[in-house]
């Protein structure tokens, strides 16, 4: 396999001790890996009551979403993930052949950092449909939350050595940066041992940073789970400047690279050099697809500060959106 960016195929990767192993058994990957924490944002009510609008909704709605996800994201809180995963299993049961049903469970495992649950998911999701980029994309995440950076590097290879159906085609340029900082993780870890493959994997990662990948004070990107269905990033800059589809480059400098009016995204916001301030991340939901699980959409948001620095960190957050012009906050992050 031959990638948009390089001339090294796949099988780089496979001359790491163990990966062909796990590629050939996936549930290996997850077997045997402990909880990665609780959902950092728990809802505003407490679990005692989530539990009881729980009962009372499945009761009225029995195929709304919504309580499962309530209930869910209290028992994160509550530090009960087992009965957590148990509530979100029942949207599986649901809707065990829908993807947009499967990513959105996927999505709010990856914010719970649950990844062993979230690789399950996904691996069905990419069963399912993989022919969608996005499909080898949320698993790569997922495998580098399990620390399997060296199977993450071969899901990013997947993506960019592809050509996709014209609506995919702008993915390349934010997997591309992932797949950057998956392989620094990879040659800071002990995964790789051999000083020649190491070397190769060097020059993989100088000409991946050639094509695009760079370092950013703060780099927002967002995906959501439903098909046909145009969901814009608004970012409101320190000045009240909104970086978004109209205007896409601001005088800060903030520039947004995607303007994605289906499919699953993503979209992704970008300042090099900005200035010190509050940055708005906002979610706004332009067009539904009123087939997809009720017209409600969850987009999965990262936020990254410092990216391609020793200093990089990210968040992650899960929303949902509900209705058509609809606008939700996301997340405010501070640039010191």
């Amino acid at each position: 396999l031959e990638t948009s960016v390089g001339a090294d195929p796949v099988t780089l990767f496979l001359e790491i001790p163990g990966v062909l192993e796990r590629l050939r058994d996936p549930v290996a990957i997850s077997r045997g890996q402990e909880s990665g924490g609780s959902v950092a944002q728990a809802r505003s009510f407490k679990r005692s009551e989530a539990e009881k609008l729980y009962r009372k909704l499945r009761e009225e709605s029995p195929r709304s979403l919504d309580p499962f996800l309530d209930v869910a994201d209290a028992r994160f809180a509550d530090g009960d993930e087992v009965e957590a995963l148990r509530a979100l299993s029942s949207i599986v049961e649901l809707h065990p052949r829908d993807p947009g049903a499967l990513r959105m469970v996927g999505y709010a495992c990856l914010a719970a950092r649950r990844y062993d649950a979230a690789h399950e998911v996904f691996r069905r999701v990419l069963d399912a449909r993989p022919f969608e980029p996005h499909s080898h994309r949320d698993l790569a995440k997922a495998l580098e939350g399990l620390g399997r950076a060296a199977e993450a590097c071969v899901s990013y290879e997947q993506v960019l050595g592809r050509d996709w159906h014209d609506r995919f085609q702008e993915v390349h340029v934010v997997v591309a940066a992932e797949y950057e900082r998956a392989l620094r993780r990879l040659l800071k870890s002990d995964q790789v041992a051999a000083r020649d493959l190491r070397d190769r994997l060097g020059e993989r990662l100088e000409r991946l940073s050639g094509a695009g990948a760079s370092k950013a004070d703060l780099r927002v990107t967002i995906s959501w789970n439903t098909d046909g269905t145009d969901i814009d990033l608004w970012i409101i800059e320190p000045n009240g400047e909104k970086c978004y589809y109209e205007s896409k480059q601001t005088s800060n400098g903030g520039v947004l690279f995607q303007d994605l009016t289906g499919g699953y995204g993503p979209e992704r916001y970008q300042m090099v050099d900005g200035p010190k301030g509050r940055y708005q991340v906002v979610a706004h939901y332009f067009s539904t697809n009123p087939t997809a699980l009720g017209g409600k959409t969850f987009v999965h948001a990262v936020v990254t500060l410092h990216a391609g620095t020793p200093q990089e960190r990210s968040e992650e957050r899960v929303v949902v959106l509900h209705r058509e012009k609809q606008a939700v906050p996301v997340l405010i992050v501070e640039l010191e």
